[in-house]
């Protein structure tokens, strides 16, 4: 559960850093900290920035599918515990 938290926390940030190789940070910030609505020039710069960032991370998740695939199924975990 911790883990799930902290992914949660860090993973707004961590977007962010990634949009900002698509985007200048001066504009990703003036659209996040403020209630400014994005001018229609900036939004295809947006929208890129979003899609850079989503790319990025789902690629990362990709790769932490084999990991978890090769830890075994949850029974075999179980089954090599240590009996009390």
């Amino acid at each position: 559960m911790t883990l799930a938290q902290t992914g949660g926390v860090l993973s707004v940030p961590f977007s962010l850093l990634l949009m900002t190789l698509v985007m200048p940070y001066d504009k990703l910030s003036l659209i996040v900290s403020n209630n400014q609505l994005i001018d229609t020039n900036e939004l295809p710069l947006f929208l890129r920035a979003i899609n850079h960032a989503c790319l990025i991370l789902g690629i990362i998740v990709l790769f932490a599918i084999i990991p978890s695939l090769l830890r075994g199924s949850k029974r075999n975990i179980i089954a090599k515990m240590p009996k009390s």
